[in-house]
């Protein structure tokens, strides 16, 4: 220990070194803190403080160490393709990818260093001939790139577009930026953004925007003078394949011509586009006078909203392509490569991370911190102390490797729900899965590629991801497991996208285990922690988990294994436990369309609700239909349900006795026109007046349980609901809306869980 604490100390002095003189131009900036690079498990044992000691004494040695980290990485990247990885550089490349994480953390906790923070991700190297393109684009008056403010003339321009976009769905926008923010924080952004280029447009020469609405051609040319003056300052680094860079740009200019997009700007920052996105935001590098002018007045970052292509490039191009791209977004990409190279991470002949064996120790480390850098550049803002002045920045997810990230996942899951059922969990496994849960759920919402991954994963490897291979008794979703509840989103996203895992998973024997794990782990937060996002979640999982054809036999089978919870089971039945536990989440108006739902998915299904659940479902749309609160939302509800009964009626002789007990309740609703679907409840009144008569005709003057039951079991309500519609079609919820906005929140729950000491150390600066 006395060997760590020493490499740590020299790593104190060098920091202490660089906030007293100004290194920015020593190329060598890196070597120093590379040579006192700690042991991996010293190498986050430093507090953010000598961070921000440099930042307020000399900010540019900051920037420096950044650039000279991402060339570090990127040297990495591109020498180091099957060369042995010593211990040594594994310890190095850990304190990197940690020091970058600390010093970004730092940039954007305090407004004094949101213009370093500018510089290093919202600015990368511009092109002229791609940034004169976008400039004649920007002149159709229908365009929506929002353009840096090199001249006023395009301030105006951006303000104009601002203006145009603002009442635009704001999840749109969500999925190209930054994007951890919610939709109230991103409207707050725009409205201080749009305040600022106001109060910047004042300031400015009102000449410039003169010629700019009289005259384009004027315009123009004082752009290629601006553009022929970046070209002279551009850095150093810039790749010697500029010529076929711009070809590749034509080409995508070319295809979003074709669309009727707007092209990308030149040294913008390109991010996957979501689907049915028409519009996406990326960063761009103004000139270094324009940038040292604004960053000094404002310290604020400014965004780009530009047309993206569709897919992502080839990874390979990458070493061409990301001159074009900030310094963090060109850190973040080569961390990403590294993801998956066997040198580093130990990958099989598919790329897949492989079985970790005695000697490959640092390699998985490596995995680990290499996974959590990538989560925590893209969440950078939930990793940072909230400052007065809110700033936007563009990321580049475009070559993240998805497709080994999902399987290798995939195979972690297998191993460690093995590890846990034999009670040797290691810390490294605990932590590697949370940060696996965050980093998946993440890119769910801001790579739509890669949600599409889900589509055509094995169902096979899926279910041996929950229940292990060979199958243990404990699975990922036990509820009793501490890891039960970050796995939800991964049911959630195979449920929603992979209709073969659904599929199988029903025909398989894991099912009716599975299903009631998901709504004990219900009952467990409500009792834990009340209503929340995990409910949600739940819920709409268990719908697309219970909409599949023939599954009775599973829904009526015994519970196996009953968990302590507060609340007793009244039945024992797998169906009816999942639904009486979700019943007890009706208090909760916000969840009642979901509960709702699942009742109509489960209807065709169940033989016999019992007594207490028909009860409570009877109620409920009693409750609807007394309230004018919502009153189309509860319509809806109210017909939902009424489906339910209407496809239950025709599975269940219990259902039958229950709908014509309650006859009144169904002609007050047609009478107070309550119910959006009324050809279910048209269907219910139908079979109750038929059930009516045919009673009357046997002589029963009252409607009597055991009697009633007896008899309507022996008709045929398909006779009585003659030319009504008997079966309806499950109401899947989709990922969009609440869902989508509820889902950002708890990635923001779960990277902050991955990161809790870091950012327990930046919130007490």
């Amino acid at each position: 220990m006395g060997g760590a604490s020493s490499i740590t100390s020299q790593l104190y002095s060098v920091l202490d070194k660089y906030s007293k003189e100004d290194h920015s131009n020593d190329k060598h900036i890196l070597d120093p803190i590379l040579a006192a690079a700690p042991n991996r498990a010293d190498c986050g044992n430093f507090s953010p403080q000598p961070i921000i000691t440099i930042g307020k004494s000399q900010p540019n040695n900051l920037v420096a160490i950044i650039k000279a980290a991402t060339l570090y990485v990127e040297n990495l990247d591109d020498e180091y393709k099957t060369e042995t990885i010593t211990p040594q550089q594994h310890n190095q490349l850990s304190m990197i990818l940690q020091m970058v994480i600390l010093i970004t953390s730092v940039m954007l906790s305090f407004n004094e260093f949101h213009p370093l923070f500018v510089e290093i991700a919202n600015f990368g190297n511009a092109k002229a001939k791609l940034d004169k393109k976008i400039e004649d684009s920007e002149k159709n008056p229908d365009g929506k790139t929002k353009a840096a403010p090199k001249t006023t003339a395009k301030k105006e321009e951006t303000k104009k577009s601002n203006k145009n976009n603002t009442k635009k769905p704001q999840t749109k926008k969500r999925k190209v930026k930054d994007s951890d923010d919610d939709e109230e924080e991103e409207e707050e952004e725009e409205d201080q953004e749009e305040q600022e280029e106001e109060e910047e447009e004042d300031d400015d020469e009102t000449e410039e925007e003169e010629e700019e609405e009289e005259e384009e051609e004027e315009e123009e040319e004082e752009e290629e003078e601006e553009e022929e003056e970046e070209d002279s300052d551009e850095e150093e680094d810039e790749e010697e394949d500029e010529e076929e860079d711009e070809e590749e740009e034509d080409e995508e200019e070319e295809k979003t011509k074709k669309k009727g997009k707007t092209p990308p700007k030149k040294g913008s920052e390109k991010k996957i586009p979501p689907k049915k996105s028409d519009t996406k935001k990326v960063e761009k590098k103004p000139t270094p006078k324009a940038e040292t002018k604004k960053n000094s007045q404002k310290g604020k970052g400014k965004e780009k909203e530009i047309e993206e292509i569709e897919g992502p490039p080839e990874m390979t191009k990458w070493l061409q392509l990301r001159t074009n791209f900030s310094i963090l977004s060109r850190f973040n990409g080569a961390i990403m490569h590294l993801l998956f190279r066997n040198n580093f991470t130990k990958t099989d002949k598919n790329g897949y991370w492989d079985s970790i064996q005695p000697g490959d120790e640092n390699k998985a480390l490596t995995r680990y911190d290499l996974a959590r850098a990538i989560s925590g550049i893209v969440n950078i803002k939930k990793l940072s102390k909230p400052p007065a002045q809110l700033i936007k920045f563009y990321l580049s997810m475009l070559i993240f490797p998805s497709v080994p990230f999902i399987h290798s996942f995939l195979r972690l899951c297998k191993d460690f729900v093995n590890e846990f059922n034999t009670g040797v969990v290691t810390v490294y496994s605990s932590e590697m899965m949370k940060t696996l849960f965050g980093l998946m759920s993440d890119l769910c919402i801001k790579d739509p590629f890669f949600m599409r991954y889900f589509e055509s994963l094995d169902p096979q490897e899926c279910i041996k991801a929950f229940v292990g291979d060979p199958v243990q008794k404990k699975f990922l979703t036990q509820p009793t497991f501490g890891f039960s509840t970050p796995a939800l989103t991964f049911v959630y996203m195979l449920c929603s996208k992979n209709h073969n895992f659904v599929k199988a998973l029903a025909e398989s024997p894991h099912y009716p285990k599975f299903i009631f794990d998901l709504a004990s782990i219900s009952q467990f937060t409500l009792e834990k922690s009340s209503f929340s996002f995990i409910h949600s979640i739940i819920l709409d999982s268990l719908i697309f988990l219970v909409s599949v054809p023939n599954i009775s036999s599973h829904l009526m089978s015994k519970v196996t294994e009953v968990y302590e919870t507060n609340y007793k089971l009244q039945n024992q039945n797998v169906g009816l436990c999942v639904m009486e536990l979700a019943l007890n989440l009706k208090e909760n108006d916000a969840l009642i369309p979901s509960i709702a739902c699942l009742f109509q998915a489960m209807a065709q299904n169940i033989t016999d609700f019992g007594p207490n659940i028909t009860s409570t479902i009877l109620d409920l749309i009693k409750s609807l239909s007394s309230t004018d609160k919502k009153c189309e939302e509860n319509k809806s509800v109210i017909g939902i349900l009424t489906e339910g009964i209407v496809m239950n009626i025709m599975a269940s002789s219990a259902m039958r006795v229950y709908s014509v007990q309650n006859s009144a309740l169904f002609k007050q609703l047609i009478k107070k026109k309550k119910v959006k679907f009324h050809k279910s409840l048209f269907a219910i009144n139908a079979f109750n007046d038929g059930a009516k008569k045919m009673l009357l005709k046997k002589g029963s003057k009252q409607i009597n349980g055991a009697e009633a039951e007896k008899y309507l079991s022996q008709i045929d309500p398909k006779k009585l609901m003659a030319g009504y519609r008997k079966t309806f079609p499950p109401h899947n919820q989709e990922f969009s809306g609440e869902m989508k906005k509820m889902w950002i929140n708890w990635v923001s729950v779960l990277v902050a869980k991955s990161y809790e000491s870091e950012l327990k150390e930046i919130l007490q600066c």
